[in-house]
């Protein structure tokens, strides 16, 4: 079975509902969620902040990015934490980093290095360093994506 048909089923089942922020991967987590019949009944939606100004629009912190970077664990669980409380979903995932260039605007920029956490109403946080192979960029969304549901799966059926 498709790993999101797996997740929507998971998540329909406990009763439970999911939202992102996501910046990398440019919605494409959701994307795939959305693409599962019956996924309206565990997602609202999300957000895509593809740039800093976005994300602390919607409720980043400032502060956040100025001491850890843009493209930090600590930055992905704040993004995490801001989507489960802007949505009010039962899990949120946080989504940032770098698929193939550096971004020169962000002196955390490292290529292939993206993060991403899960946020719970109790906010007890699994947060992962993922390293993607530098390739085609669709591919490394594509990648990311997959890996992201996997651990997701791993990480709501223990």
């Amino acid at each position: 079975m498709h790993r999101a048909q797996q997740l929507v089923g998971l998540l329909e089942d406990n009763g439970w509902t999911i939202t992102a922020m996501e910046s990398c991967t440019g919605g494409a987590f959701l994307h795939e969620i959305t693409s599962v019949e019956g996924s309206s009944r565990v997602t609202e939606g999300g957000y895509v902040t593809y740039s800093n100004a976005q994300k602390i629009r919607v409720g980043v912190s400032e502060q956040v990015i100025a001491e850890h970077g843009v493209y930090s664990r600590a930055c992905a669980e704040e993004m995490s934490r801001v989507a489960l409380r802007n949505v009010g979903a039962t899990f949120a995932i946080g989504v940032t980093g770098t698929l193939s260039n550096v971004d020169p605007a962000n002196a955390d920029s490292r290529p292939g290095e993206v993060h991403f956490s899960l946020c719970g109403r109790e906010c007890v946080h699994k947060t992962e360093t993922v390293a993607v192979p530098l390739v085609e960029r669709k591919q490394q969304k594509e990648f990311l994506v997959q890996h992201m549901l996997e651990r997701l799966l791993e990480w709501l059926q223990r």
